[in-house]
């Protein structure tokens, strides 16, 4: 597709997918107290989740809100261009990933997830640059794809 906002919609869906995934096999080794849906239920509901009903709901908003920050990715693009886009976008994973952390563990629901142990973090850290890095890796596959059918 030529439109930067899908390209960066179906980068970011596409990482949102890879990193939930990675999270929750990281939670069912132990290797996490906390999957990502923990925290996109702080931002929706306040609180943790109690029903499998609401952690499928809980996935689902946090690919959607992945996608979403694929596509600011793909229009930041424009401001910090293309060159390094890996390096950038693995910075851009571990913003995002701050950010969304404070916002629901801060602001929306302080005080529900007050200890994050030294696993979690390590596990969350390497998830951030993971999802960056699919970030660059997607974008860049679609948009080099979209440029080569314009060569054309």
């Amino acid at each position: 597709m030529k439109d930067r906002f899908t390209n960066g919609l179906i980068a970011g869906a596409v990482a949102g997918v890879v990193v939930n995934i990675l999270s929750f096999i990281q939670y069912a080794l132990g290797q996490t107290e906390y999957v990502y849906f923990h925290f996109s239920s702080l931002l929706i509901f306040g609180r943790l989740p109690l029903m499998t009903s609401e952690i499928v709901w809980l996935t689902f908003t946090n690919i959607v809100f992945t996608a979403i920050f694929g596509a600011i990715f793909a229009y930041l693009t424009l401001l910090i261009g293309s060159k390094f886009m890996y390096i950038k976008s693995v910075l851009y994973g571990a913003i995002v990933w701050y950010l969304w952390y404070l916002l629901t563990t801060k602001l929306a629901a302080p005080g529900v997830i007050e200890i994050i142990t030294l696993k979690t973090s390590i596990s969350t850290t390497i998830n951030t640059a993971i999802f960056g890095l699919i970030i660059g890796i997607v974008y860049s596959y679609i948009q080099n794809k979209d440029e080569a059918k314009v060569n054309w």
